[in-house]
């Protein structure tokens, strides 16, 4: 736009003033929109326009312009396209959105340092500061259409509806069951009933009272949460359509601003949705009843209780596994050491013990066994990795001895079960993953694939493997051929998720990664965004998941082996008879846990068999 209070110098002719194309070849294009025509000093390259020499001066100081490309008059272009009063109508001409402080101004910047959409009010009241850069969006806006802001921020919309219609039924089917036990409640009201006299009407009118109370608050409850949803939803939906339609018209800074309006949204709907629910909003109820009324009861005032039990933890573990921020501090209940003399159970306190042992060194091995991995084949068959003896093994539970034995050129770290003939095996200090045959017990390589660094932890679930490494500290999800499709390094807020992540466990909707350097397990959705952790260990190494998807985790400094929760909040001693335990295999059919130790004494050669 002109720079406004500018003269036009007394040496121009009145018939330059009144704007004849004639006496000027190059002219200053933004006051020719607004008022005399004045001639070019110099050019913008970005804008794309002549400039007069205050146009100029002014361009190299408002901050929207100071980091344009500017041409003096020596270098300008000596040409200029003239255009029609109509032509000089943006051609951005999306730009339509108005600013929510200043209504009479339209949306037309960005602040990357604040990440807010600005009108040019706001650039001049209240981004002018060092730290702020401010881009005009017609610059920056055309990569969104798209783009892999775009498709991640509509997923997330698609995801948010499902979660939506997920959270309304979650919450009546507890809701239902909530009901089903006051009816059941009621019932037995009504069968002890029978045994008194007719003071029981009384009492058990109020206690009828109380329960029909009940209903009509699950009843609002679920209401509300409907409500509340569909609000979600209808919002969301809106957002998801206008956003689609911009993008679909090329309307990129209209999809821009769009993109960022939902974002801001989503944070807003998801912090309503998770707090729909609390522990204590939903309860299950159950009548005891009060055996003294039968001979007491001119005495008594209460014909019982309803006692409640907490439901809504089936919706907040639903909310959880959506919501991606930290799961909060852990609940440490059942890691009680404290021994006492009148209990015999808190002898050891523990869920596990040892039954039997399995000697994995065989008289080709030159050192001591260090099985950094194990992997479950069947019921009697384990594969495991001895990383200084450089080779994979094959074990038979049942005879407790090694069938087979190759080595490998490099040593091997984490092995992970694809068939029951087929494993796969990291080599950090070769930078690639082995696949090996398994048949006839017998051991064959097959191909190999290189992967990007050090990898230590594999898992294979539904044709993808996972792989942690520690140089660089990442996670990656590929496919069977090696292709890379997610890579996790930071969290939310851009800080380093990982330091030393050894380990990786899986299931259908969770990745769990033990890092013993930050001392953490780490829960990962399969988009690869955190969703909980876990910081309550000395130096954590090996991990396993039950057939209840409960995490064993090996506490190596402390010589115990943990059972975790799956929501990462709880855990509880399974064993504390294993010297130095690193790595660890569950066997559901045998519900049979395996560990070994890392100890450079005979310790070391055996594998330790665990049962419930």
């Amino acid at each position: 736009m002109a720079v406004p209070g500018k003269k036009v110098p007394s040496d121009f002719s009145s018939s330059i003033s009144l704007g004849s194309e004639e006496d000027l070849k190059l002219f200053c294009l933004p006051c020719d929109r607004e008022g005399p025509r004045l001639p070019a000093f110099g050019f913008c390259k970005d804008c794309n326009e002549h400039l007069c020499q205050s146009c100029y001066n002014h361009h190299k100081k408002a901050t929207p312009s100071r980091h344009h490309v500017l041409l003096d008059i020596h270098t300008m272009p000596k040409t200029q396209q003239l255009s029609s009063p109509s032509d000089h109508v943006a051609s951005h001409d999306d730009l339509t959105i108005p600013c929510l402080k200043h209504k009479k101004k339209m949306i037309e910047f960005y602040c990357q340092h604040h990440k807010v959409t600005l009108c040019s009010v706001c650039v001049t009241l209240e981004h002018t500061g060092q730290l702020c850069k401010v881009d005009y969006i017609p610059d920056i806006a055309e990569e969104t259409v798209d783009s892999k802001e775009f498709k991640d921020i509509t997923e997330h919309m698609d995801a948010l509806l499902q979660h939506c219609q997920s959270v309304k039924e979650k919450c009546k089917k507890v809701t239902d069951k909530s009901n089903a036990s006051i009816t059941e409640a009621l019932k037995e009201i009504r069968k002890h009933r029978q045994e008194i006299n007719k003071r029981i009407d009384e009492l058990e009118s109020e206690v009828e009272n109380k329960a029909k109370t009940l209903h009509q608050q699950n009843k609002e409850r679920v209401q509300n949460t409907e409500a509340i949803c569909d609000d979600v939803t209808k919002s969301v939906k809106e957002l998801s359509n206008n956003i689609k339609q911009s993008n679909i018209a090329k309307q990129a800074d209209k999809l821009f601003i769009e993109l960022k309006t939902a974002q801001l949204e989503i944070t807003e709907h998801e912090t309503c949705i998770k707090e729909l629910i609390t522990a204590e909003d939903v309860k299950e109820y159950q009548f005891t009843s009060n055996q003294t009324i039968l001979t007491v009861l001119q005495k008594e005032t209460s014909l019982g209780t309803l006692e409640d039990k907490i439901l809504a933890t089936k919706v907040k573990k639903a909310l959880d596994e959506y919501v991606q921020i930290p799961l909060g501090q852990p609940v440490l209940e059942a890691e009680t050491e404290t021994k006492t003399k009148s209990s015999p159970a808190s002898k050891t306190n523990e869920d596990y013990s040892q039954n039997g042992r399995i000697h994995v060194q065989t008289q080709s091995d030159k050192k001591i066994c260090e099985i950094t991995g194990m992997t479950v084949l069947n019921s009697d068959e384990l594969a495991v990795a001895d990383n200084s003896n450089k080779c994979i093994k094959m074990i038979s539970v049942s005879s407790q001895t090694v069938t087979s034995q190759m080595s490998l050129s490099q040593p091997p770290w984490g092995i992970t079960k694809v068939t029951n003939n087929k494993v796969v095996v990291t080599q950090p200090y070769g930078n690639r993953i082995q696949f090996i045959s398994v048949n006839s017990k017998m051991l064959s390589q097959e191909h190999s694939l290189k992967i990007g660094g050090k990898g230590r932890g594999i898992c294979f679930y539904k044709d993808k493997l996972v792989v942690s490494y520690d140089s660089p500290a990442k996670v990656e999800i590929l496919d069977m051929k090696g292709t890379v499709l997610t890579t996790v390094t930071h969290n939310t807020k851009g800080g380093r998720l990982f330091k030393n992540p050894y380990y990786v466990q899986v299931n259908n909707h969770s990745i769990y990664v033990s890092d013993w350097g930050n001392t953490t397990i780490t829960r990962l959705n399969w988009k690869g965004m955190e969703t909980g952790s876990f910081t309550e260990f000395g130096q954590n190494k090996g991990i396993a998941l039950s057939s209840e998807d409960t995490l064993f985790v090996c506490d190596f400094t402390r010589y115990k082996v943990f059972e975790l929760s799956d929501d990462c909040t709880k855990r509880k001693i399974v064993t504390k008879s294993v010297k130095l335990p690193y790595a660890l295999c569950w066997c559901n059919e045998a519900q049979t846990l395996y560990v070994s130790s890392n100890s450079s004494s005979e310790m070391g050669n055996f594998i330790y068999i665990l049962h419930k």
